[in-house]
């Protein structure tokens, strides 16, 4: 096992869009969300067998897997704002990924009963995948869920977070994977996130926002760039 400091740099807040359906009258609610999501501009680290150290079982692994693919260790936040007048139900972030080829793996993380913090220390064991600092057990999935990650091992790798009755989604959670490319090819991900609010002045009704791939702000294109 090693360790490798990756952590992500200043916040971006992103402005969220209410989805309206053509044909239909729009929504009373308002149609920007700004100030209530914000995304940690992503870092990435291509990891090459120097990034092993003394684990020599993962330095074998990365030499090995170099004429076919790259892995880049990935570390982003995302942070939610609830308030009284808007109360975030839920929320989402996705990755995309460009090329047919390109995954992400081990995803953290993967399920947390509540937003929880993670250290920028992040821990990597063979075949390259993080050591999540949090168990998931079977009776775990029978409680709350706060934080789930979904669609690992694709393209589009998802976080879902949830909130409840008496705790709206609110507060920041750091978030991490390894995105496999094919070797010496450069790559992209693009970053949506969304998230269902509920305004008081409009009842108990539900409205959906998301940002629109095109209005994404730079930062929030991940780069997978080869040596």
């Amino acid at each position: 096992m090693t360790e490798i400091e990756l952590s992500e740099d200043a916040d971006v807040p992103v402005a969220l869009r209410l989805r309206t359906v053509r044909g239909r009258p729009a929504p009373a609610a308002p149609f920007l969300l700004e100030g209530q999501v914000s995304i940690g501009t992503p870092t990435t680290r291509r990891l090459t067998a120097a990034d092993a150290g003394p684990d020599e079982e993962l330095a074998g692994f990365i030499a090995a897997e170099s004429a076919r693919w790259d892995y880049y260790l990935t570390a982003l936040s995302c942070t939610f704002v609830s308030h009284e007048e808007a109360e975030l139900a839920s929320g989402w972030l996705r990755i995309t990924l460009s090329g047919e080829e390109s995954t992400a793996h081990s995803m953290d993380p993967m399920l947390l009963e509540e937003f929880a913090d993670l250290s920028y220390s992040i821990k990597l064991v063979v075949p390259l995948v993080i050591e999540s600092e949090f168990g998931v057990d079977g009776a775990r999935k029978k409680r709350r869920t706060a934080v789930e990650g979904l669609y690992d091992g694709t393209r589009t790798p998802s976080w879902v977070f949830h909130g409840s009755a008496r705790a709206p989604v609110h507060g920041v959670q750091r978030l991490r994977l390894v995105v496999r490319t094919p070797a010496g090819l450069p790559a992209e991900g693009t970053l949506q996130a969304g998230a269902s609010v509920r305004h008081k002045r409009l009842g108990l009704d539900l409205f959906s926002y998301t940002t629109p791939l095109t209005d994404l702000p730079e930062p929030l294109r991940i780069r997978f760039l080869p040596d």
